[in-house]
């Protein structure tokens, strides 16, 4: 967090939560995501940030559950250039 303010800045917050500067200005433009105005800049509060942190981690989790439940596993890139390779010879 920036010293003496409140809240983490957009360029922050993108970083810690690996999106586009760009989606989260919108997001809080369109009052779909929390945060006020300080000065110009959009601060966006931690507990905010928390929230769409744990958030992830289990979408994430759920996903991964539900590819072994499916019996699908996730794929390295080399894997999926072989799997091409192959097939173009077909």
């Amino acid at each position: 967090m920036t010293k003496n303010m409140p809240g983490y800045s957009v360029e922050e917050a993108a970083e810690i939560l690996d999106v586009s500067e760009k989606v989260l200005r919108q997001m809080l433009e369109k009052q779909r995501l929390p945060g006020f105005k300080a000065g110009r800049n959009w601060r966006i509060p931690g507990s905010i940030i928390q929230m769409l942190l744990e958030g992830k981690q289990l979408i994430e989790q759920n996903t991964q559950q539900s590819r072994q439940k499916e019996g699908l596993r996730e794929y390295r890139l080399e894997e999926i250039e072989q799997f091409v390779k192959e097939d173009q010879m077909h």
